[in-house]
């Protein structure tokens, strides 16, 4: 079997997103959650009742190594907020005076500290997950309960069926299962952050003439590490694969740091943002995506995203202009955006494909940018129902030339790139003859900005009829 894992190979519930408006998250936190007492539980509305209810149901979890400083810790101090979203979800702080042992050594930022996640039978076949925050001084800071990715409200009554099948962060217990055999796949929920795949990146480069001149991106360090044996294409390109980094999941250091900026620059060139899905818990980068609906004149949804931009990529010496990036890909009027058809991974896979790849430069230490392409899985397999094996990032052409890059308040530079679906054909010729001859193909054959997953193949010949 290959050691590589393609994209689609998670279960395709999409759990890492919750679509909703402007939901009062704090921009600067991330979220994850737990709960140690199996039976029915009696949850109210939010309130000072269910806080209290949560944090003890923390301080009892055999996950949770901490014990019950977070008890302690709310005991002590005060909340500061209760989420009206339909969630359960509250911030604190300590009361001025009170000391109490801090939950985790001082970091000097926030940050997400555990996150379980648990099956329940009622209601059937629904995920609970709890996100545990610490504060830049490590106190206790708040707590995340939400429901299928907090895309339904929190019920009167749970029954928590199984123990959790995930567990992560510095205060999970290690070494403990966090799955059950018994849970059948159907029941299975993939974390809300992906895990670390294995795949590979082939280069074209538009920009340099080789790669090869940029050690940092062959370095290994915990967050993986690229091949040193180079390989190249017929086309002379740079192919590197890429190995599993550990840990498997780290805390965001930033959580919408370009957001407003990214959705006005937005606004300004394709339209208003109506709605976003908001990644609930989070590795490495905060990444949401925004989604820019069909209008009468603009006859396609525009989904973007906002978080890859946060951290800079690991770019050659002199590409420092397009070291931050975010992505971007057109669908159809009539593709479902609605939560219950992105169950189906028929519908969802450009939403796992823009955040998959969004990551993938911060999970291997190394960069995306023109003319890199990503294939599903080595070999490439087809993706969800698609005849497509992977995709290239090029330039947005259809849009007004501005909205290419923009400059952001404190001087970053944020270049956005299209997500172009591949056939296999395709795939081959670009990798022997380069980003080039394929966009020159899709120029003459006339293939759009929007997705069309029954378009014609460009690496092969027009049929008798001109298909």
């Amino acid at each position: 079997m290959s050691p590589y894992r393609k994209i689609g190979d998670r279960p395709h519930f999409p759990q890492s997103q919750s679509l909703v408006g402007r939901h009062n998250r704090s921009p600067t936190t991330i979220r994850i959650a737990y709960i140690p007492i199996f039976g029915v539980s009696p949850l109210m509305t939010n309130s000072a009742e269910a806080a209290a209810h949560w944090a003890k149901f923390i301080a009892e979890c055999p996950e949770f190594v901490a014990g019950e400083a977070p008890l302690a810790q709310f005991n002590a101090g005060k909340i500061t907020r209760l989420c009206e979203c339909g969630c359960n979800s509250f911030n604190m702080v300590l009361e001025e005076g009170r000391q109490t042992a801090p939950i985790v050594p001082p970091s000097g930022r926030g940050h997400a500290v555990f996150l379980a996640e648990f099956p329940t039978k009622q209601p059937p076949g629904a995920s609970l997950e709890f996100i545990v925050y610490a504060d830049a001084n490590g106190d206790f800071d708040g707590l995340d309960v939400h429901l299928n990715g907090n895309t339904e409200p929190i019920p009167e009554k749970l029954v928590v069926s199984e123990a959790p099948y995930h567990a992560y962060g510095i205060l999970a217990r290690r070494g403990r299962p966090c799955s059950r055999a018994d849970l059948s796949e159907k029941q299975r929920r993939p974390p809300t952050s992906t895990p670390a795949i294995m795949k590979y990146l082939t280069v074209v480069f538009l920009f340099v003439a080789t790669l090869a001149a940029a050690p940092s991106v062959h370095s290994a360090d915990r967050k993986g590490s690229m091949s040193h044996v180079e390989e190249r294409s017929e086309s002379g390109s740079p192919i590197y694969r890429h190995k599993p980094r550990s840990p498997e999941w780290t805390a965001p250091r930033h959580s919408g740091k370009n957001l407003e900026e990214v959705e006005a620059h937005v606004e300004k060139y394709i339209g208003k943002v109506e709605s976003v899905y908001h990644e609930v818990l989070s590795d490495l980068v905060h990444l949401d995506v925004l989604i820019v609906p069909a209008t009468a004149e603009r006859p396609y949804h525009v989904l973007v995203t906002s978080g890859v931009s946060d951290e800079p990529m690991n770019v050659p010496e002199g590409m420092q202009k397009f070291r931050r990036v975010e992505l971007l890909i057109a669908l159809p009027r009539d593709w479902p955006l609605d939560q219950e058809s992105l169950k189906n991974e028929a519908n969802y896979w450009p939403v796992r494909w823009l955040k998959t790849i969004g990551r993938l430069p911060h999970e291997y230490k190394t960069w995306i940018g023109w003319g890199h392409s990503i294939p599903n899985g080595d070999p490439p397999e087809p993706i969800a129902n698609t005849g497509f094996v992977g995709a290239m990032l090029t330039p947005p052409y259809s849009l007004p030339k501005d909205f290419f890059q923009f400059r952001t308040k404190s001087g970053d530079t944020i270049s956005f790139y299209v997500l172009t679906p591949l056939y296999k054909e395709e795939m081959d010729l670009k990798l022997k003859k380069g980003a080039d001859t394929l966009e020159e193909r899709f120029e003459k054959r006339g293939i759009g900005f929007v997705l069309d997953t029954k378009r014609a193949n460009v690496a092969k010949a027009k049929g008798w009829f001109g298909k």
